[in-house]
C-alpha cells in the first residue's frame, strides 16, 4: 500500500515551478489551468521583492501564470492582471493587459512548449527557463524566453493604461504587433504570430521570474521616433460593389487609426469608389445590407443607426475584411474573416504588389460563395427580407466554447473539431481562404507590399 501511494503521489507531483519576484515591490502571481487542469496553489498567492516560492505540478498539466501588480491587500484588487478582487484566483484568469507564461508539459511528442505571451498586453518584465531539460540542440531548445523591456515606458499613447502611479501596463491588439515584436522578439506579439516564439524542453523543474532588469531601450526608441517622422504615403483601397442593390460600406480602424472616410458611405450597383489611407494603416471593412436610408438601419452589419461608422464596429453577422499596413518586416498583412459570420460575398486583392511568390504572397484572399442559403439552421438570422445573414456560432449560442474565452480561450483548448458542433467548418469548406473562428489555420493570413488594394462585394 505505501509503495502504491509513493507511486501516485511521484505521477500526480512530478513537476516543480519555481518563481520569483524580481520586481521593485511585491506582486501578486496568478495561475490558471487550462480545462480540466487543477488551478495550482489555488491560483495564486503573493512575493514580496526578493521572494521565491515553488510550486508543484502533475506531470501533464498546462495553463499559465501572470505577475498581478499594484494590489491592496484592503480590498484584493489588482491594478493590472486582477482575477475578480481576490488573491487566489481559483481558476479565474486575469484581466489583461498581463504579460503571460504559458507552459503545456508532456504535449505533443512528450516534449513540454512553453511561451511568454504579450497577446493579452504587457504589465511587467517576465522570463520562463527550463533547469536541466533535455534539448535537442535546436534554437529554441530548452532556451530562456524573456521579454526584458520595460514596454511600460515606450508604450504608444493610446495603449497606454495610466493610474496615480503612471503608466501600468500597455495594452494590444493586432494592429501594434510590430511595436511588440520589436520590444520583445522572443514573445508572441499576436494569437496567430510567429510559431518560432513557442519553445520546446523536457525538464521536470522551470523557473518563472517577473520583473527582469531592463536592457537599454534607447536605440528602440530611437527606431520608433524615427517612424513616426517618416514620410507618411498613401495607400489606395477601392471597393466594388457587384451586387444588385446598395451596400453600405463600413470602416473601422485599429486602435489610434483613423476611420477613413467618416467610417461609410453608400456604394450603388456596380458602382466603385477609391479610398486613400496612411501608409501605416491598420483596421477592417465591411458590407452593410438591407439598409434603410429613412432610419439608417441595416439588417446586417450596422453601426448604430448611421451612415458614417465615425469609430464603431459593425454588429454580426458580418463578412470582414481585414488589413495591417506596414506591419512586421515592412509587409502587408490582409485576410478575409468570418469569425464574426457572413452577411455578403466578399474578396480582398492587392494591385502590382510585391510578393515572394508563396501561395500567400500577394494573392487573392475571398469567400465568393453566396452562404445564406446554405447556412446551418441554428446559424441563420432570420428577417421578412428572407435569410440576410449566417451567424458564427458564438453568436449563436454564446457559450465559453463556442466563443473561445475563459476556459477555452487557448489554441489548445478552443479547437473547432472537439466542439459539440464543429460549426467554423460550415465556413471553411466553403471558403478555405478566410479565417472561420478565432483560433483557426494563421495561414488565413496573406501578406504583401502594394499601394492600391481591391476590396469586392459580391459576385
Amino acid at each position: 500500500m505505501m509503495i502504491l501511494i509513493a507511486a501516485l503521489a511521484t505521477v500526480c507531483q512530478a513537476a516543480q515551478f519555481e518563481i520569483t519576484n524580481h520586481a521593485g515591490g511585491p506582486v501578486w502571481i496568478g495561475i490558471q489551468g487550462n480545462t480540466g487542469k487543477p488551478a495550482l496553489d489555488n491560483g495564486g498567492f503573493a512575493l514580496n521583492t526578493g521572494q521565491t516560492r515553488t510550486v508543484q505540478s502533475p506531470d501533464d498539466w498546462d495553463g499559465r501564470f501572470w505577475a498581478r501588480t499594484w494590489c491592496d491587500p484592503n480590498n484584493n484588487h489588482c491594478l493590472t492582471g486582477d482575477c475578480g478582487n481576490k488573491l487566489e484566483c481559483a481558476g479565474s484568469g486575469g484581466v489583461p493587459p498581463a504579460t503571460l507564461a504559458e507552459i503545456k508539459l508532456k504535449g505533443y511528442g512528450g516534449l513540454d512548449t512553453y511561451d511568454i505571451s504579450l497577446v493579452d498586453g504587457f504589465n511587467i518584465m517576465a522570463s520562463m527557463e527550463p533547469v536541466g531539460g533535455q534539448a535537442d540542440g535546436s534554437a529554441h531548445s530548452c532556451k530562456r524566453t524573456a521579454c526584458t523591456t520595460d514596454i511600460n515606458q515606450i508604450c504608444p499613447n493610446e495603449l497606454k493604461v495610466t493610474s496615480e502611479h503612471g503608466v501600468v501596463a500597455c495594452k494590444n491588439d493586432k494592429s501594434h504587433a510590430d511595436f511588440y515584436k520589436k520590444a520583445c522578439p522572443d514573445a508572441y506579439s499576436f494569437d496567430s504570430d510567429d510559431p518560432s516564439s513557442t519553445f520546446t524542453c523536457k525538464a521536470s523543474k522551470y523557473k518563472i521570474s517577473f520583473g527582469c532588469n531592463p536592457y537599454s531601450i534607447k536605440m528602440f526608441k530611437l527606431v520608433v521616433v524615427a517612424a513616426v517622422l517618416a514620410t507618411v504615403y498613401a495607400v489606395e483601397f477601392e471597393f466594388k460593389n457587384l451586387e444588385i442593390g446598395d451596400v453600405w460600406v463600413g470602416i473601422q480602424g485599429n486602435s489610434g487609426k483613423e476611420a477613413l472616410e467618416g467610417g461609410g458611405f453608400v456604394l450603388a450597383p456596380y458602382a466603385s469608389r477609391v479610398v486613400s489611407a496612411p501608409e501605416d494603416w491598420a483596421g477592417r471593412f465591411w458590407p452593410r445590407t438591407w439598409c434603410d436610408a429613412g432610419s439608417n438601419h441595416c439588417l446586417t452589419g450596422d453601426c448604430g443607426d448611421r451612415l458614417q461608422c465615425g469609430g464603431n464596429g459593425g454588429a454580426p453577422p458580418a463578412s470582414l475584411a481585414e488589413i495591417t499596413l506596414k506591419g512586421a518586416d515592412g509587409l502587408d498583412f490582409y485576410d478575409i474573416s468570418l469569425v464574426d459570420g457572413f452577411n455578403l460575398a466578399i474578396s480582398f486583392e492587392p494591385v502590382n504588389g510585391q510578393g515572394d511568390g508563396g501561395q500567400y504572397s500577394c494573392k487573392k484572399a475571398s469567400c465568393a460563395r453566396h452562404l445564406n442559403d446554405d447556412c446551418p439552421d441554428a446559424l441563420k438570422l432570420n428577417t421578412d427580407s428572407g435569410v440576410v445573414g449566417c451567424k458564427s456560432a458564438c453568436l449563436a449560442f454564446n457559450t465559453d466554447q463556442y466563443c473561445c474565452r475563459n476556459a477555452y480561450g487557448t489554441p489548445d483548448t478552443c479547437k473547432s473539431s472537439e466542439w459539440p458542433v464543429d460549426y467554423p467548418s460550415f465556413f471553411k469548406n466553403a471558403c478555405p481562404d478566410a479565417y472561420s473562428y478565432a483560433y483557426d489555420d494563421h495561414k488565413s493570413t496573406f501578406t504583401c507590399k502594394a499601394e492600391k488594394y481591391i476590396i469586392t462585394f459580391g459576385i
